[in-house]
């Protein structure tokens, strides 16, 4: 299968990107902003002294004395939390969670440099550090926390629910796992004297690197389709690229280098931890990346549940609401986080 990554070379960027996180007057959302739910920026800094840049969902109408179940969204690596991860969190407050959608490090408005590194274990600092923010709202159930992730942004909340107890349910939402990706391929058709060229071919951008400023970026969502383009490339193009999905501050890349974290890390490791926690697997039928959250759902302990949405493909279960099963979602998290007395 043709590989879904695309290379370019940049000069990197030094300087922190970072946005007043109390500036909530200006809606820069790919999507419409619901009149049921309050959106705050907030910041926080995670372990690495990393300033991480949210948006914070909340109910509109709620008491004083209420309390509310939390949920903090992942973002697909290369992403910002203005799309998919920011819709998922508004529509669950909707349905009456506290949900927080976030930048991870070296992407978006969140700090940390070089920019667009993909750093699994920062990625994991900054949920767990996302989860100790959402605990400070006076609004939440503290014993009721719950995790969703999306695409690339799903191993690492199985990783931080693995080492982080108060995470209480976990929602995958078309899981996909950049560890196996980059080592395997896509559809794992790499050999491995592919690998090891590619490994090799990594270890010389980084000497590179040490020479001067230039860095290669891995391009995760083609700039442009044609004929030729394979159905997975049109489909990331006709969400990130297209008025759809795209939004100014997605970089849509990592380095090259990156690789090397990636490859030597694997999300999945600690994945009996999870267990007896409950996990919900939410799949489209027609992913190109359906496999990947098969195959975690086979080796992940009870209880767990796996949701395939018929006629669905990866990015449909990013933004069609008539697609993504909300229902489902909610009715599994109002199973495993209690939820205040309904009116």
């Amino acid at each position: 299968m043709k590989k879904l990554l695309f290379f370019c070379f940049i000069s990197m960027m030094t300087v922190s990107v970072c946005a007043n996180a109390a500036d909530t007057s200006h809606w820069d959302k790919i999507f419409p902003k619901s009149s049921t739910v309050t959106h705050q920026k907030v910041s926080f800094n995670n372990r690495y002294g990393i300033n991480v840049v949210a948006d914070l969902y909340m109910p509109a109408s709620r008491l004083v004395i209420d309390k509310f179940p939390g949920v903090v969204v992942t973002t697909p690596i290369g992403a910002v939390k203005e799309q998919a991860s920011g819709f998922y969190a508004q529509s669950l407050a909707e349905r009456g969670f506290i949900t927080l959608a976030f930048d991870p490090s070296y992407q978006g408005e969140s700090g940390g440099n070089p920019r667009y590194l993909a750093s699994p274990e920062t990625y994991i600092e900054d949920i767990i550090s996302a989860v100790d923010f959402i605990m400070t709202n006076s609004s939440i159930d503290r014993n009721n926390v719950g995790i969703l992730g999306i695409g690339s942004g799903a191993p690492y909340a199985f990783s931080a629910a693995a080492v982080d107890p108060r995470l209480k349910a976990i929602v995958s939402i078309n899981l996909y796992d950049l560890s196996r990706e980059r080592q395997n391929g896509l559809g794992d058709g790499k050999v491995s004297d592919d690998l090891e060229k590619d490994l090799f071919a990594n270890i010389a951008q980084r000497q590179a690197e040490q020479q001067n400023s230039i860095k290669e970026l891995v391009v995760l969502a083609p700039y442009d389709v044609s004929e030729q383009s394979t159905d997975t490339e049109k489909e990331m193009y006709g969400y990130y690229r297209t008025p759809r999905g795209q939004h100014p501050r997605a970089s849509l890349a990592i380095t090259r280098t990156s690789d090397t974290a990636l490859i030597s890390f694997g999300p999945f490791k600690n994945l009996d931890m999870v267990s007896p926690r409950p996990s919900l697997f939410v799949v489209g039928e027609n992913s190109f990346a359906r496999y990947f959250s098969e195959d975690v759902f086979i080796s992940a302990g009870d209880p767990k549940e796996l949701q395939t949405v018929p006629e669905a493909n990866y990015v449909d279960l990013y933004d069609k609401k008539d697609l993504i099963p909300f229902d489902a979602i909610e009715k599994f998290l109002k199973e495993h986080l209690s939820m205040p007395p309904q009116e």
